[in-house]
C-alpha cells in the first residue's frame, strides 16, 4: 500500500516538474544568449563571494543581518535565473531529461560533488582553531553560520553555473512561440499567414 502512495507520489512530482519546465521554456527570451548567462554567472559568483564575506563582518548589527539578508535573497534570485535559462538540466528528473541532458546532468553534477567536498574541506578548517582551544579562538555561531550558509549556495549554485557559462546560445526557432512559427511556415510555403 505504501508504494503504491510513493508511485503516486512520485508521478505527481514528475508531472509538476514537466510543467514547471514547460512553463519556464519561453520565460526571457532574450537572455537565452551565452553572453547574458555569462553577465548573470558573474553577477552570482560576485553576491556568492560578498555572502561569504560576511563571515569576516559578522552579524553583529541589525544593518549587517539585513545586508547580508539582501545579499541572500539577491543570490537565490540569480540562482532561479541561471536555471530558468539553463533549463534546469542540472535537477531535472531523469524520466524527464533526454540522453544529451542526462551527459550534461551527470557531468556538472560531478563538479558539484568535488565543490561540496572543498567546502567541506574549508569548513573543517574553520572549525579546527575553536576545536583546539576549547571555544576559545575561531569562528562565534554567526560566523559558521554565514560561512556554511555561503558554502551551501556556493556548492548547489556551482553546477548550473558551469552549464550556463559553457551552454551554447540557444535556437532562435527553439524560442519562438508556436503560431508565430505557423505563420512563417504557411508564409514560406507561399500561402498567406493569417492575423
Amino acid at each position: 500500500m505504501k508504494a503504491g502512495r510513493i508511485n503516486t507520489a512520485y508521478e505527481w512530482w514528475l508531472r509538476v516538474c514537466a510543467e514547471r519546465r514547460a512553463r519556464n521554456e519561453r520565460l526571457w527570451p532574450s537572455w537565452r544568449n551565452q553572453r547574458r548567462r555569462r553577465l548573470l554567472v558573474r553577477a552570482w559568483a560576485a553576491c556568492v563571494l560578498i555572502a561569504l564575506a560576511f563571515v569576516y563582518v559578522g552579524l553583529s548589527s541589525v544593518v549587517a543581518v539585513f545586508a547580508w539578508l539582501a545579499v541572500e535573497l539577491v543570490v537565490l534570485f540569480l540562482y532561479s535565473a541561471l536555471k530558468v535559462l539553463t533549463r534546469q538540466v542540472t535537477d531535472v528528473p531523469r524520466r524527464l531529461a533526454d540522453e544529451r541532458e542526462l551527459a550534461l546532468r551527470n557531468r556538472y553534477a560531478y563538479t558539484g560533488y568535488l565543490t561540496g567536498s572543498w567546502c567541506l574541506v574549508v569548513m573543517m578548517a574553520a572549525l579546527l582553531p575553536g576545536v583546539a582551544s576549547d571555544g576559545a579562538h575561531g569562528l562565534d555561531a554567526n560566523q559558521l553560520y554565514c560561512l556554511a550558509l555561503g558554502l551551501l549556495l556556493l556548492t548547489t549554485g556551482v553546477p548550473t553555473a558551469q552549464l550556463a557559462w559553457t551552454m551554447p546560445d540557444d535556437d532562435p526557432e527553439d524560442l519562438a512561440d508556436p503560431e508565430d512559427l505557423k505563420v512563417l511556415t504557411q508564409a514560406d510555403q507561399g500561402g498567406q499567414p493569417r492575423g
